[in-house]
């Protein structure tokens, strides 16, 4: 009997090493899409959602912004929390890419919030002098997040595909 103990061994080691290694590539990538689509309905709420149109209409009429500095600050705060909930996911070498795609797309977003935050800080009374480079900043950041989104979809695809996994879409 005491031969089979080192394969006993070796075997149950194994299995356990397999049971740590990490997610499957397919949980991984339906967890990297969660966490994307957890960010989905904030971004759209603020760029092109009821709260987006309301905190630009403010800004072309120069009106005070101090009603959005709430809930752009909520908006930065989880961008920020993704991103710590993000770095600890787990995954397999072959998805770095895919993960380094959500990180940039989720920090992005981050950015750009930080931005539109700087500009809800403005005084009342704010001057364009004041606001127009944080416009040209608010313009670059949102090019980026945009950048990085479609980066994040490509990679999500691809990966999908590569892995036989089927993911479903809407629209």
């Amino acid at each position: 009997m005491n031969r089979f103990a080192p394969l006993l061994l070796a075997t149950s080691l194994g299995l356990l090493a397999a049971c740590h290694s990490g997610k499957s590539n397919r949980d991984y990538l339906y967890e990297n899409v969660a966490s994307w689509n957890s960010m989905v309905n904030t971004v759209q709420l603020w760029t092109e959602g009821a709260r987006g149109e309301a905190f630009h209409a403010a800004l072309q009429d120069g009106k005070s912004l101090e009603q959005f500095r709430f809930g752009l600050g909520n908006a930065h705060k989880e961008a920020t929390d993704r991103l710590t909930h993000i770095e600890l996911l787990t995954h397999g070498k072959d998805a770095d890419a895919l993960h380094q795609d959500l990180r940039d797309s989720v920090q992005s977003t981050a950015d750009m919030f930080a931005v539109m935050q700087k500009i809800a800080a403005l005084p009342d009374g704010y001057t364009e002098e004041q606001v127009t480079p944080l416009l040209q900043a608010l313009d670059e950041a949102t090019t980026k997040m945009d950048t990085d989104m479609q980066a994040l979809s490509d990679a999500q695809d691809a990966f999908a595909k590569a892995n036989r996994i089927q993911l479903q879409t809407t629209g």
